[in-house]
């Protein structure tokens, strides 16, 4: 997966290079997400549990800018920030596996993400598309609400500079020429675990897994 996103950046690039007209834009967007986790467990043999992740909804916020060519393909950087959620729950066990406590947590995790795009789109003025690319992050704050007893937590031991791979399905319709109205669903995946390995504490060895429903305006500026 990793080689085809390189593969198809590299050729996007090149298409783009050798392009003498080129049309640059610069935009807004927003939207909600859908966070996950890939649970990886630790440790059962010491410490028996079972865990229920359940997904929340996040919010986005963030600028674009991006170029294309007279063959509609583009590359392009966001600047986003982002709130991703997701609830557990972790049932400890006993030594026959029947619950002895349980333990309720809501997740709300702050990110500044860089987006590195390459796609293309197939359309005049009502079009569709597709853009694949890689997200360096940083998580710069972790909240964990504890339902029952209520404590806010700044959790260390993360992964705090990360990186998704992302893809990207798009609709857009082009207004006047210079203005572009752009929905699209995004799914990226962390490359690194959410949690350190040695934070045995965290229970949490696992990978980000989010779904973004997000509109853009976009301003043609040359």
């Amino acid at each position: 997966m990793k080689k085809t996103l390189l593969l198809m950046l590299f050729i996007s690039l090149i298409d783009i290079s050798n392009s003498f007209s080129q049309s640059r834009y610069i935009g807004i967007k927003f939207g909600i997400n859908q966070t996950n986790i890939n649970l990886k467990q630790y440790n059962e043999k010491v410490y028996p549990y079972s865990q229920a992740i359940k997904s929340a909804m996040g919010q986005f916020l963030g600028v674009t800018y991006y170029f294309s060519n007279k063959n509609q393909y583009f590359i392009g950087i966001e600047l986003n920030y982002s709130k991703r959620c997701f609830n557990n729950t972790i049932r400890l066990l006993d030594s026959i596996r029947n619950p002895i406590k349980y333990d309720l947590n809501d997740h709300l995790i702050k990110t500044i993400e860089l987006p590195l795009l390459a796609g293309k789109n197939f359309g005049n003025k009502l079009f569709a598309g597709f853009n694949v690319g890689l997200i360096p992050l940083y998580i710069f704050e972790i909240e964990v609400y504890d339902k029952s007893s209520r404590p806010h937590q700044i959790l260390d031991g993360t992964n705090a500079l990360n990186c998704d791979w992302e893809g990207t399905f798009l609709l857009g319709l082009k207004i006047r020429n210079n203005i572009i109205i752009q929905s699209e669903i995004r799914y990226q995946q962390s490359l690194l675990d959410l949690y350190k390995k040695q934070q045995i504490s965290s229970n949490f060895f696992g990978k980000l897994q989010t779904l973004n429903f997000g509109l853009k305006v976009n301003y043609k500026i040359q």
